[in-house]
Formats: C-alpha cells, sequence, structure tokens
C-alpha cells in the first residue's frame, strides 16, 4: 500500500544513490562535493504535514552522516532492547525486511533469553506462538519473544561518522523523568554503553550486530562481553578521563559539553510532545523515558531515541551503583508527593503552573534528590499547557 512517508523517503535514499553514483570518486574533496550535491536537492523535499513547519522541516545530510555510503537503519516501534533494529544499504533490503517484521520474523542472530529448567539454563527455541503484539503485557519475563512483529518503523540516517572508544562504537543512555505535575526532569547520572567490537561500515559488517547496536541485550552474547569494561559500560567520569588522554587538544568538559547538548535535545523533545503526553488528562501518573544519545566524530551530540521502557537491569558495578539512586529519586518526585513523609518538605517555583511556558526548574531543598537530579533542562523545565 501507498506510504506517503516512505515515498518520501525513497525519494531521498534514490537522490543521495544516484549522486553517488554519478560522482567520480578520485573528485577532490569527493564527499564534500557529493553532500553539496545531496542537500541541495533534498531541500525541495517537505517532509512535514503541517504548513506552520514546512521551513524548518527541509532534509540534510550532515558530514557526520555521510562517508561515501547510503547506511540507514531501521526500527520496528514498540520494541525495544535492540530486537529488530537492522542496518542497511540498499531498497531491496530495506523492502525485504518491512516485509518480514509485517508477517513477524524470527531473530536468528540473537540468542533468546535463557529460562530456568531444573535449575539450569535453558535456551527456548523460538516458535510461532512467540510472536506478540508489543504494546500487550507480557505475562512471563523470564520468555521474552523471539519473533519480531511490526507495521510501523522508524527509519534514520546512520551516522557514518561517530566518535569512537578505542575503535569501538558507543552511545549514551540517560533517564528524563515526566511527573505527575508535567515537569520534566534530567537524571544527571547517565552511562556509555561500548561495542565488543571494531567499528566498521563495509559491507560484510553492515548485519552484525554485535558491531553496530551497544545494547547490554546484544552485547552479552559476544564472547568478549565485558573485556574492555565491565559490562562494556563507563561512567561519565571514565568517560571524561578517556576523552583528556584521547583528546586533550579538545579541551572536551563532558558535563558542561555534551550533557548540556542532552539537555537541550531532551528539552526540545518534550516540548515537541507535550499536547500529547497526557491527551486523557489522567491524574496521578508519570513516566521515566530511557533518552539514548550517540557523539559524532565531532563531538556534536544527536538524540538517537527515547524509550518508553527503559533497561533497569544492574548488568554492571556502575548500575548497580547508580539505578537504586535514580529510582529513589524518582519516587521522591512522583510516589512521595502524593503520599508525603511526615517530614516536612519545602518547594520553590517561581513560576505559574500550567501556561505553557518554559520555567526555571521546581527545586527540591530537603532531600538529595537535587543533588543528583540536574536542576532543570539547560536552564529550563517544561511544563505541558493544560486544557
Amino acid at each position: 500500500t501507498y506510504n506517503p512517508d516512505l515515498e518520501k523517503f525513497i525519494q531521498c535514499y534514490n537522490i543521495i544513490d544516484t549522486v553517488s553514483k554519478s560522482t567520480d570518486k578520485a573528485t577532490p574533496n569527493y564527499e564534500q562535493v557529493i553532500l553539496k550535491q545531496i542537500n541541495t536537492k533534498l531541500q525541495a523535499i517537505t517532509f512535514s504535514r503541517d504548513r506552520r513547519a514546512v521551513s524548518h522541516c527541509k532534509a540534510k545530510i550532515w558530514d557526520t552522516h555521510f562517508s561515501g555510503r547510503n547506511i540507514w537503519i531501521l526500527k520496528p516501534t514498540g520494541f525495544n532492547r535492540g530486537r529488530g533494529v537492522t542496518v542497511f544499504d540498499s531498497l531491496e533490503k530495506l523492502r525485504s525486511l518491512i516485509k518480514e517484521y509485517s508477517e513477524g520474523v524470527v531473530e536468528s542472530d540473537v540468542p533468546a533469553p535463557p529460562t530456568l529448567e531444573g535449575g539450569k539454563e535453558k535456551k527456548e527455541e523460538p516458535t510461532a506462538e512467540n510472536a506478540v503484539n508489543p504494546h500487550s503485557s507480557i505475562s512471563n519475563l523470564t520468555s521474552l519473544p523471539t519473533i519480531v512483529k511490526s507495521k510501523t518503523f522508524g527509519i534514520q540516517k546512520y551516522v557514518e561518522k561517530p566518535m569512537l572508544i578505542r575503535s569501538r562504537k558507543f552511545d549514551i543512555r540517560v533517564w528524563v523523568l515526566v511527573t505527575q505535575e508535567m515537569k520534566v526532569y534530567f537524571f544527571k547520572e547517565g552511562y556509555i554503553r561500548t561495542s565488543s567490537s571494531a567499528y566498521t561500515i563495509d559491507s560484510e559488517a553492515i548485519d552484525k550486530k554485535n558491531v553496530h547496536l551497544t545494547n547490554n541485550a546484544v552485547q552479552k552474547f559476544c564472547d568478549n562481553y565485558g573485556e574492555f569494561e565491565d559490562g562494556n559500560q563507563m561512567s561519565f567520569n571514565q568517560f571524561q578521563e578517556y576523552i583528556n588522554e584521547t583528546f586533550p587538544e579538545k579541551g572536551i568538559d563532558v558535563k558542561k559539553d555534551l550533557v548540556g547538548q542532552m539537555k537541550e535535545l531532551a528539552h526540545l523533545s518534550m516540548q515537541s510532545v507535550r499536547k500529547k503526553l497526557n491527551v486523557e488528562d489522567r491524574h496521578f501518573c508519570y513516566e521515566l523515558f530511557g533518552y539514548d544519545f550517540i557523539i559524532d566524530e565531532e563531538f556534536k551530540v544527536w538524540l538517537i531515541e527515547v524509550n518508553t521502557n527503559p533497561c533497569l537491569e544492574e548488568s554492571s558495578a556502575l548500575l548497580k551503583a547508580i539505578l537504586p539512586r535514580m529510582i529513589d529519586d524518582t519516587m521522591k518526585l512522583t510516589i512521595d508527593q502524593i503520599f508525603p513523609r511526615k517530614r516536612k518538605r519545602e518547594f520553590a517555583d517561581n513560576g505559574k503552573y500550567g501556561d505553557g511556558k518554559v520555567y526555571n526548574c521546581l527545586l527540591y531543598t530537603s532531600d538529595a534528590a537535587d543533588e543528583r537530579y540536574s536542576v532543570d533542562l539547560g536552564g529550563r523545565l517544561i511544563i505541558q499547557q493544560k486544557t
């Protein structure tokens, strides 16, 4: 069936493909020449259906997203832990993936989670009965589905020139909390997730998830998992030490320069969906989101995705320290506000709730939450307009 969004993506893909193939690779400044031609042609394509946003929704391929290849990444919606995420470099592969995922496909390259039987681990054989709707509840968490089935997808341009840690790809996970008062908090302790294998975008490595996906659910099956970092994870402080050692001339401050960009992207993403966060106007509900970011070789931060069901597995000593604090602060900012403890809590808010503007953050002055949460999102707090 015709899908206007898919058709526009195919337009973009064909532009990149045609320009790349028609330009001699011996051309001086080959990548820059191609990118200029590609971006000129892409300006003619409008992606937004909102006329007010047309001037702000012109397509552009950034130089760190292009190294002479036409590589993209497809993600079935509603799944997590890397399930169904696939890197592709041809429209034939894309059409095949969409057809397979629409019908339901067994993931053969990532082993199924083990189940306990007689005290021993046993890998469950995938069957057609394992296929589930990702939005339905899962009653048995020890037997997650091994078949991916979805009719909606996200397609992103692959960052072909990412920053690497000792030749390996990585991304960054942080948590963002939306409280029952529609206040948004950014937990300032995140962590880096690394790959077990050297990064490459050679054709023979396109299908290797252990190269391209850093999810613990994928990496833990690699032979050298944990060889470089405990649980293939690093703290922000460890990441800072690596940058100081490897890029001393850059003078990059992780928490100021990189986390600062993450806060701004979190702020913009929440602003973009603020009218959709609680359309039913439900009371006393909150949600914790897992934000994933990647840094390119020019130290620019890109938002990869926002997860509605972030993994809270304590898969390393680092997460055993971070996760309990994050969950504790989540409870303090949500449940404890509805069922307060006996001791007095003081709050300060310099804005009037509900007019849809951007505010300075609510201050949490009596407990430790303000020590672990960044006070705001880039100096601002998002409050959804009440209707």
